[in-house]
């Protein structure tokens, strides 16, 4: 009720819509990108060991569920007079392919610094980023790099253990166990923007 100090409810749904404002927290990070230029400083690399017998195709379509299910990696991000904004592509816009390569021993650690110093660019590619290494012992080394703006250290944990979930559920043979979530991200950036004003 007015006056009771409590905030307003984040509404779902209020962040629909081609090309929406950002979170504070976004447009800080975009502008950071706009910044530095070619930095890759913002990425936000993780690396997975894999035994042998890795189906490709198993990972790549756990990865896609993840993606789906998180609409901040399937985000771009747009300026219109200078200030960003964001627009949240449909799953069928945003398949993440898993780049493949073989390496030894000896380049791996090479592979990983190379996957993980490739700078996003915002506008265009989605905010993560596979390439699993492949070694002679047909062991795999994933290279999983997401930029900060889509995630931080809690969404990192909570990415994870949906790709486990996607993971095993695949892996089976069954679809995609992941649900889809009632509240988006951009849902909290609008809610985000109606309580504390554009400015923040």
């Amino acid at each position: 009720s007015a006056g009771s100090g409590l905030l307003p409810a984040l509404v779902p749904g209020e962040g629909d819509g081609e090309l929406v404002p950002v979170s504070y927290a976004q447009r800080r990070l975009w502008l950071l990108a706009q910044l530095d230029g070619g930095s890759a400083a913002y990425n936000v690399p993780t690396v997975v060991r894999f035994s042998p017998g890795l189906e490709l195709p198993v990972l790549e379509a756990a990865l896609n569920d993840v993606v789906e299910r998180h609409a901040p990696l399937r985000t771009v991000f747009e300026a219109v007079d200078g200030e960003p904004f964001q627009r949240v592509l449909a799953p069928e816009r945003a398949r993440l392919t898993v780049e493949q390569r073989r390496v030894d021993a000896d380049g791996l650690d090479a592979g990983l610094a190379e996957a993980a110093g490739r700078v996003f660019d915002l506008a265009s590619e989605i905010p993560v980023r596979a390439t699993l290494l492949r070694l002679d012992d047909d062991s795999a080394v994933l290279a999983l790099v997401l930029h900060h703006i889509a995630t931080d250290g809690l969404s990192n944990g909570i990415f994870f253990a949906d790709l486990e979930r996607a993971y095993a559920a695949r892996a089976a043979g069954g679809g995609s166990v992941l649900e889809p979530l009632a509240v988006r991200y951009a849902d909290y950036a609008a809610w985000q923007r109606r309580v504390l004003g554009p400015a923040g």
